[in-house]
C-alpha cells in the first residue's frame, strides 16, 4: 500500500505534465492560430487596398485571428479557410462586385499566403484588380487547396499548373481578359474532383477543344462560362454527352454568341435547378422537352430572338412546381398567354406555381388581356409586363397580391381607369403604368397604404392628379414621373414632402403659373420638364442637379444665370425653345458638364473662347445664329466625342485645336462660312475615332488632301457645296470605315478601345445615344438619322464642287457604300466598269457632269439601287436593262444625254451599234454607228472611182457633167447601195 500509495501522485503528475500542452493548445486554438500563420494573414490584410465605393475594409485587429471576418479554423486551429466571396447586386440577379480590392500584384498576395500551410478553402472572388494581373505560378504550390476562387478582373493567360490542383473541387475565375489558349486547355481534364467550374469574360480561341476537356470531367454539376464568346461548336460537344448532361445541376451559358435553335441534347439535362441561356441568338421557340426540367428553380432565356413557346408560357410555366425565377424578357414571342390553356382558367392554377417569385416577361409581342391568375400566385414579388401589346384593364386579381413589390405594365395599350385598390398593395416598392391608355382621376386614396413605395412612373396616360395640397403622403420616393398628367395650375404642393426624391420627371406638363421658389429647397438630381409650357423665369433650381431637361419648353429670353450656379450639373438639354443673347460665358466654367445642347435656338454673337471644361463629351450648338470663328479654346475638350456647329454664320478656318480632341467620333461644321482649305492635319492620325465628318456648304477651297483618306472608322463624309479643286483622290477606295457593316465588325471592339483612352474619366461616362443625330442629304432629301441608324449608314458626298478628272475605279472598292454623290462637278471620262461592284449602293448621282461613253452593264446588278441620277452628262449607247434597272425608267433620271437610248425614252435604240464590242488594240472605243457608215461611203466612193476608169474616164465623167438626169441617178444609186450596206441582218 505504501508503494501504491506513493504511486498516486506520481501519476497525477504524470497526467497533469501530458495534459499540459494539451490545455494549452486548447488555449492557441481558441485565442487564435499559430504564429506563422498570424504574419501570413497580417501581410494579406496589408496588401489589400479599401475603396469607398468598393466595400468595408478588414477589421483583422488582435491574435485571435480564428474570430476575424472570412478566416475559416479547424479544431485544432489552423487556418483551412480564408472566404471573401463577390457580392450579387440581387438575389437573382447574376452580375457580382468585388467588395475591397489588391494594392500590390496578385503574386504578392497570394505569396504571402504561403504560410498558410493547412489552408484548404481559398475565395478571393471577391477582392478585385484594379490593375492588370496575372495569375503566379505560385498558386501550383498550394495543393491541398479543393476550394479556389481568384480574385476578380485577373488577365493573361490561364497557367497549366492549375492542373495540378488535384483534389480541386471547386475552381472560380472570374476574370475579364482572362484567355485559355489552345495548348493550355488540357489540363482541365486532369482535374477528375472537380464539381463547380466558373469562367466569366474570358477569351477561347477554339471553344471545341473546351467542350471536349469539359466532357471528361465526371463529377461537373455546376457549370459557368458567361461572356466567353463561345459559339455553337461547344454546344454540339457538350449537349451529346449524356454524361455530362445528366449530371449538370447549374448550368450558366449566357452572353455567348450561340445562334438558332437550342440543341437538343440539352433535354437530357432533366437534373438542372438553374439555366441561363440570356442575352444570346437563340431564334427557335423554347422546346417542348423543356418540360422535362421538373427541378428548375431559376430559368433565364431573355435577351435572344424566341419567336415562341411550344405549349404555351401557361404549360412551360406550371411543369416547374420548384420554379422560382423565370425570365424570357427581350424576346419575340407572340400571341396571349393563355392561348389553348383552358387548364389556366382554374382557380387552383396559381397553387401550381406557388413558388414563382419573379417573372419577366417585358419586350416581347404578348397580346390579349393580361391572365386573372397571375394575381393568385401567392409569393408573387416581381411581375414585368413592360413593353408588350396587352390591352384591356388592369385585372382586380393584381390589387390582392399582398407579397408584390415591382409591378411594371408600362409600354402596352391598357385602358380604363385605376382602382382605389391599387391603395392595398402595402409591400409595393416599384409601379411603373406609363405609357398607356389609362385614363380618369388618381387621388390619396390610391395610395393611401403604400409606405414601402419608392418609385412611381403614371407618365404618358390620360390621367388627372387630384391631390389635395396639405396632403402628405405615406411614402418617400426616389423617383417620381408624371409626363403627360394633367396636375394643374402649378407643382403640386405634396411633392414638396418628398425628401428623397432625386429624379422628377415632368415631361409635357403645362402650368399656368410659373415654377414655385421652393423647388430650389428640393433634393432633387434629374429634372426634367420638356416639351412642357414654362411661365416666367427659371427660379433658383437644386444645388445637387446633375440633369437639366428644359427642351422644347417654349423658353423665351437668355439663358437664365441660375443654371451657371449648378456645380454639380452634368446635362444640360435646352435644344428647340426660343432662348436669344449670347452664350453665357459661365458655361465654359461648369467643371463637371457631360453634355451640352443649346441647339435650335435664337442665340446669336461669338462661341466664348474660354473652355475649360475636362470631362465634357457633347457640345451641341448647331441651328443657331451663331457668328465669328471657332474659338482656339476648343482643344482643351479633350474628352469631346460630339461636336455639332453646323447651320450657323461661322468664319475663319477650321482650327488646328481640334487635333487635340483625339476621340471625337461625331464632327458637323456643314452649312457656315468657313473658308480656307481642308487642313492637312486632318486624317486618321489624330482623329482615330471618327465616323460622321460633315463639312458641306462652306467656303473651302483647294484639293482634298489624301491625308482625309487614313480615318479608317469614318462612316459619313461629306464634303459637298464648296468650292473644292483638283480630282477626287483614289485613295478613297482604302477607307474601310465604309465597308464596316459588310465585315459585321464587332462596334464592342470600338467602344472597349474608347474606353482605353477615356481610362481618366469617369468610369461611367458614355456618349448619349438617344440625342445624337445628323441631318443628311441621302436620295435627293434631308434625313435626320439618329445614332443607331448612324451605325447603319454609309455616305460619301462630293457634290457641287469644282472637282475635275475621272471618276476614280477605286471607288468601286466600297462594296459596303450606300450612297454616293458627286453630282455638279467637272467630272470626265467614263463611269468605271467595275460600278456593279458596290453591292450595297442605294443612292448613286453622277449627274451634271462630263461623262462619256456607255453605261456599265454591270450597273444592273446593283440590287439595292432604288436612287439613280445620271442626267446632265454626255453617256451614249444604250441604257442596259435587266434586274434593278427595269424600275429605274424615269425618263428624268437620263434626261440632256442626248446620245442615250432606251425603249422608255423618245429615242430607241434601231441598231445594234450602239452595243460595245470587242474592239481591236488601240482603238479608242469612241466610234458609233455614224462613223461606221462614213467609213461605208468612202469605200463605195473609191469602188466607183475605179469602175470609172476602167470604161473610160473622160466618157464617165463627161456624161455626168452635162447629164443633169444622169448625175441625179447616179447618186441615188450610190445611196441605194449605202443604205443596204449599212442595214442590219436579222
Amino acid at each position: 500500500m505504501g508503494k501504491l500509495g506513493g504511486m498516486v501522485p506520481r501519476l497525477f503528475l504524470l497526467v497533469l505534465s501530458m495534459s499540459f500542452p494539451m490545455l494549452c493548445s486548447g488555449r492557441v486554438a481558441s485565442s487564435g492560430c499559430s504564429t506563422e500563420e498570424l504574419l501570413a494573414l497580417v501581410e494579406f490584410r496589408d496588401s489589400l487596398d479599401y475603396r469607398p465605393w468598393a466595400g468595408a475594409p478588414l477589421h483583422w485587429n488582435g491574435t485571435r485571428c480564428c474570430l476575424w471576418e472570412g478566416v475559416g479554423c479547424n479544431r485544432k486551429g489552423r487556418v483551412v479557410k480564408l472566404d471573401f466571396p463577390g457580392q450579387t447586386f440581387g438575389e437573382y440577379y447574376p452580375v457580382y462586385y468585388a467588395t475591397n480590392s489588391i494594392k500590390s500584384t496578385v503574386a504578392e498576395t497570394l505569396g504571402s499566403l504561403l504560410g498558410l500551410r493547412y489552408l484548404n478553402h481559398l475565395d478571393l472572388s471577391g477582392i478585385a484588380c484594379l490593375q492588370p494581373c496575372m495569375i503566379p505560378d505560385v498558386v501550383e504550390s498550394m495543393r491541398q487547396l479543393r476550394f479556389l476562387g481568384l480574385p476578380d478582373g485577373v488577365t493573361g493567360n490561364l497557367p497549366r499548373n492549375i492542373g495540378n490542383l488535384s483534389k480541386l473541387q471547386v475552381l472560380l475565375l472570374p476574370g475579364w481578359g482572362l484567355e485559355l489558349v489552345d495548348s493550355d486547355i488540357r489540363w482541365l481534364s486532369i482535374l477528375v474532383s472537380l464539381n463547380r467550374f466558373d469562367l466569366r469574360n474570358a477569351h477561347i480561341p477554339r471553344p471545341s477543344d473546351l467542350g471536349q476537356m469539359l466532357s471528361c470531367l465526371p463529377r461537373l454539376s455546376n457549370l459557368t462560362l458567361s461572356g466567353c464568346g463561345l459559339d455553337n461548336s461547344f454546344l454540339r460537344h457538350i449537349s451529346s454527352n449524356f454524361t455530362l448532361m445528366s449530371n449538370l445541376k447549374h448550368l450558366d451559358l449566357s452572353d455567348n454568341n450561340f445562334v438558332g435553335e437550342i440543341p437538343d441534347g440539352f433535354q437530357n439535362a432533366t437534373a438542372l435547378e438553374f439555366m441561363g441561356l440570356s442575352r444570346n441568338e437563340f431564334s427557335s421557340s423554347v422546346p417542348m422537352w423543356f418540360g422535362n426540367y421538373r427541378n428548375l428553380a431559376q430559368l433565364s432565356l431573355g435577351d435572344n430572338s424566341l419567336k415562341g413557346i411550344e405549349g404555351g408560357l401557361g404549360w412551360l410555366l406550371s411543369s416547374k412546381k420548384n420554379l422560382r425565377y423565370a425570365n424570357l424578357a427581350n424576346n419575340e414571342v407572340g400571341g396571349e398567354i393563355l392561348t389553348n390553356q383552358s387548364m389556366l382558367m382554374s382557380p387552383s392554377y396559381g397553387e401550381d406555381l406557388k413558388d414563382l417569385r419573379f417573372l419577366f416577361l417585358s419586350a416581347n409581342r404578348l397580346s390579349g388581356e393580361i391572365p386573372r391568375w397571375l394575381g393568385g400566385l401567392p409569393v408573387l414579388e416581381y411581375l414585368g409586363l413592360s413593353k408588350n401589346q396587352f390591352s384591356g384593364s388592369i385585372p382586380s386579381s393584381l390589387y390582392s397580391t399582398s407579397n408584390l413589390r415591382f409591378l411594371f405594365l408600362d409600354g402596352n395599350q391598357l385602358s380604363g381607369t385605376i382602382s382605389e385598390a391599387l391603395g392595398q398593395l402595402s409591400s409595393l416598392e416599384s409601379l411603373d403604368l406609363s405609357g398607356n391608355k389609362l385614363s380618369g382621376a388618381v387621388s390619396e386614396a390610391h395610395f393611401w397604404n403604400l409606405s414601402q413605395l419608392i418609385y412611381l412612373d403614371l407618365s404618358d396616360n390620360r390621367l388627372t392628379i387630384k391631390m389635395d395640397d396639405s396632403w402628405t403622403p405615406p411614402f418617400q420616393v426616389f423617383s417620381l414621373g408624371m409626363g403627360s398628367c394633367s396636375l394643374g395650375t402649378q407643382l403640386p404642393r405634396w411633392m414638396r414632402t418628398q425628401k428623397l426624391l432625386y429624379d422628377l420627371k415632368l415631361p409635357n406638363v403645362s402650368f399656368s403659373k410659373q415654377l414655385p421658389e421652393w423647388i430650389g429647397d428640393m433634393n432633387l438630381m434629374n429634372l426634367n420638364l420638356s416639351y412642357s409650357r414654362i411661365i416666367g423665369p427659371i427660379p433658383d433650381l437644386p444645388t445637387r442637379l446633375s440633369v437639366l431637361d428644359i427642351s422644347h419648353s417654349s423658353l423665351i429670353g437668355p439663358l437664365s444665370e441660375s443654371i451657371g450656379r449648378l456645380a454639380s450639373l452634368v446635362n444640360l438639354y435646352a435644344y428647340d425653345n426660343y432662348i436669344n443673347g449670347s452664350i453665357p460665358s459661365f458655361l465654359c466654367k461648369m467643371k463637371s458638364l457631360w453634355r451640352l445642347d443649346l441647339s435650335k435656338n435664337n442665340l446669336s454673337g461669338s462661341i466664348p473662347d474660354c473652355w475649360d471644361t475636362p470631362y465634357l463629351e457633347r457640345m451641341d450648338f448647331s441651328f443657331n445664329n451663331l457668328s465669328g470663328p471657332i474659338p482656339s479654346s476648343i482643344k482643351h475638350l479633350n474628352a469631346l466625342l460630339s461636336l455639332h456647329l453646323n447651320n450657323n454664320h461661322l468664319s475663319g478656318e477650321i482650327p488646328p485645336g481640334l487635333s487635340y480632341c483625339g476621340l471625337l467620333m461625331f464632327l458637323d461644321l456643314g452649312d457656315n462660312n468657313l473658308n480656307g482649305g481642308i487642313p492637312t492635319w486632318m486624317g486618321g492620325h489624330t482623329l482615330p475615332m471618327l465616323q460622321v465628318l460633315r463639312l458641306t456648304g462652306n467656303k473651302l477651297s483647294g484639293h482634298i488632301p489624301p491625308e482625309i483618306c487614313s480615318f479608317q472608322l469614318v462612316r459619313l463624309l461629306d464634303l459637298s457645296r464648296n468650292v473644292l479643286t483638283g480630282s477626287i483622290p483614289p485613295c478613297f477606295g482604302l477607307m474601310t470605315g465604309f465597308n464596316l457593316d459588310k465585315y459585321r465588325s464587332d462596334w464592342s471592339a470600338l467602344i472597349s478601345r474608347r474606353s482605353n483612352l477615356t481610362s481618366q474619366s469617369p468610369p461611367s461616362m458614355t456618349a448619349n445615344g438617344e440625342r445624337e443625330h445628323v441631318i443628311q442629304v441621302m436620295k435627293g432629301v434631308n434625313s435626320d438619322y439618329t445614332q443607331i441608324a448612324l451605325q447603319l449608314v454609309t455616305i460619301l458626298d462630293l457634290s457641287s464642287n469644282s472637282l475635275v478628272g475621272t471618276l476614280p475605279k477605286e471607288l468601286c472598292n466600297l462594296f459596303g457604300l450606300r450612297g454616293l454623290n458627286v453630282s455638279h462637278n467637272h467630272l470626265n471620262g467614263s463611269i468605271p466598269n467595275r460600278i456593279g461592284d458596290m453591292t450595297s449602293i442605294e443612292s448613286l448621282d453622277l449627274s451634271d457632269n462630263l461623262l462619256t461613253g456607255n453605261i456599265p452593264a454591270s450597273i444592273s446588278a446593283l440590287t439595292s439601287l432604288d436612287h439613280l441620277n445620271l442626267s446632265h452628262n454626255n453617256l451614249s449607247g444604250e441604257i442596259p436593262k435587266g434586274s434593278q434597272m427595269q424600275t429605274l425608267q424615269d425618263p428624268s433620271i437620263y434626261a440632256d444625254n442626248p446620245l442615250l437610248c432606251a425603249d422608255f425614252l423618245q429615242r430607241k435604240c434601231h441598231s445594234t451599234a450602239s452595243i460595245p464590242k470587242p474592239l481591236p488594240p488601240g482603238s479608242s472605243g469612241q466610234e458609233d454607228g455614224h462613223d461606221s457608215g462614213d467609213r461605208l461611203e468612202q469605200l463605195l466612193f473609191y469602188a466607183v472611182m475605179a469602175l470609172g476608169f476602167g470604161c473610160g474616164f473622160w466618157g464617165a465623167v463627161g456624161s455626168l457633167v452635162v447629164n443633169s438626169k444622169w448625175r441625179k441617178a447616179f447618186f441615188e444609186f450610190a445611196a441605194r447601195v449605202t443604205d443596204w450596206l449599212t442595214r442590219p441582218k436579222h
